[in-house]
């Protein structure tokens, strides 16, 4: 399998991180009382606002996580259990594979991190995990602008997503290791900060 990954545009506005930086001559005028004669009372103070995107397509452990810190079981994530079940939610109204019919937010989220969180039986746990951070990428607007071409082949998210639901709905076991390594390529390929 050849593998190529391009980015075709800049990504969705989900996951901008934003951080403000003050110039510490700045900090350190406003600091100074204005009886020493150092500043006026017109003194102009600007921000500056820099916006660092960090959205593209992130590995299955990225989603493992997101999954894990939003049910209290580890650490902090970028995604409250609310948004991650709309996610699930969306995915389930599209997917053939994953139907999240649970009654609870908490009892689907526990189900996708079930799905995401290793060991796996086989091959086809394995394609699924993959096509789950995948589909999780996709609805978050992670893998808006990104492609994969495999063996000449350009993939973009829904294309690849409908693929490896095809190979999983007709059983083609023989097709699972690929899609699942498609997948992965897909979720793990593009330099994210963090």
């Amino acid at each position: 399998m050849k593998l190529l990954t391009t980015k075709t545009k800049a990504p969705g506005f989900l996951g901008v991180a934003v951080a403000l930086t003050l110039v510490s001559l700045v900090a350190a005028a406003v600091s100074i009382p204005p009886t020493l004669g150092l500043w006026s009372e017109d003194l102009e103070i600007s921000v500056e606002v820099k916006v660092a995107d960090y959205t593209c397509p992130r590995s299955k452990g990225f989603w493992q996580h997101q999954f894990s810190a939003a049910l209290g079981l580890q650490g902090n994530g970028f995604f409250t259990l609310q948004e991650l079940d709309d996610m699930l939610l969306e995915i389930s109204g599209s997917s053939s594979v994953f139907k999240f019919n649970q009654s609870s937010p908490r009892d689907r989220a526990e189900e996708a991190l079930d799905i995401l969180k290793p060991p796996y039986d086989g091959m086809r746990d394995k394609l699924e995990a993959q096509l789950l951070a995948l589909w999780l990428n996709h609805v978050s607007g992670y893998a808006e602008g990104y492609t994969i071409t495999l063996d000449g082949t350009e993939y973009d998210a829904p294309t690849l997503i409908e693929e490896a639901e095809d190979a999983l709905e007709n059983g083609e076991q023989d097709s699972y290791e690929y899609w699942k390594d498609a997948a992965e390529t897909f979720n793990t390929s593009f330099d994210c900060d963090p």
